[in-house]
Order: structure tokens, then sequence, then C-alpha cells
């Protein structure tokens, strides 16, 4: 490792510096994780943790993950398994149809508000398809609509890429 960061200039020191504070946060979500199981089933934290791994080994590169707020406390397991399937499918998508070299992934749990999934890739961007959206994008809009959310697909940063943003109320009492 010291080799690798001698090896490296100073704004690749910065970036090096900024992943390993992201590594950092990720093992601690992964033991947080550990710690919090759901009557034997797997936390929401270490599903999302599995289904980026899952896309990583299709990808050829790990996507860069962000999870915030109560993931395995505050949100209601029904909302939590909707919210996996769309997290599924939206990497899905990138894996099929991207060709994006860098894949960002947050999920945020926002108490008493909102939790927000959100896919940002770097790839092709979206483009007009020849016939109507497929059923992955009909099932992710049908289960934000079922739970009183919304989903967005609009270009990435800088018009680079594509960003699928679901976001459902926490307290929605249409949760099924």
């Amino acid at each position: 490792m010291i080799q690798r960061l001698f090896a490296t200039s100073r704004s690749g020191i910065a970036q090096a510096v900024a992943d390993l504070d992201e590594t950092i946060h990720q093992i601690g979500s992964a033991i947080f994780a550990m710690r919090s199981p759901r009557g034997g089933r797997r936390a929401p934290r270490e599903q999302v943790l599995s289904l980026a791994a899952e896309a990583g080994a299709s990808l050829g590169f790990e996507p860069h993950l962000h999870l915030d707020g109560p993931i395995d406390q505050g949100v209601p397991e029904q909302v939590g398994a909707h919210m996996l399937a769309v997290l599924r499918e939206a990497l899905s998508n990138v894996v099929r149809h991207a060709r994006a070299t860098t894949v960002e992934v947050t999920v945020r749990a926002i108490t008493g508000a909102d939790l927000v999934v959100s896919v940002t890739d770097d790839g092709v961007g979206v483009v007009a398809p020849a016939r109507p959206a497929g059923r992955g994008m009909e099932n992710m809009t049908r289960r934000a609509q079922a739970l009183g959310g919304e989903i967005r697909v609009e270009p990435g940063p800088a018009g680079k890429g594509t960003t699928v943003t679901w976001r459902v109320p926490l307290e929605s009492p249409a949760a099924p």
C-alpha cells in the first residue's frame, strides 16, 4: 500500500485518501449490519452490499456505496423489500445498457421522512428507446407509486450517464 502511495501524484493521494475513507465507512456499515439481525433474515444493509457485489462482478468494478440513516431499523420490512427490488433492477440496467466505468449507489433513510435510493453511472446516458420502456422501469415506477413515492430518471452529473432516483415516504400508510 505504501508503495502505491509513493507512486501516486498529489491529486492521486487525495483520491486514495477519499477511497480509503469510503472503504472505512463501508466496513463500518457492514459491521453495523452484522449487529442488526432481523429475525434470522439478512439486514437490508447487508443485502445492499450483496447486490453491489453482484453488480460489481458483472461490471468488472465495485460500485461506490453510500449508506446513510437507520436503514436496518427505520425501514419497514415490506418497504425494504421494494427498495431491494428497485436497486437490483437499477443495477441490472447499468450492467446491461450503460457501458459505465463508475457507478455511485446511495441508500438514505431519513427518519420521519423518506427512503431514497439513487444509482448514478457515467455510461452512455438515457437513450430515447425505439420502443416503450421495459418492464423493469414499469416495475420500479409501480413500486414507487404503490408506496406513495416517485421515480426519476435523468441525465447524470454534467449531462453524462444516468441517474435513477427512487423516493418513497417511510411513514406511508399505503405500504403493503
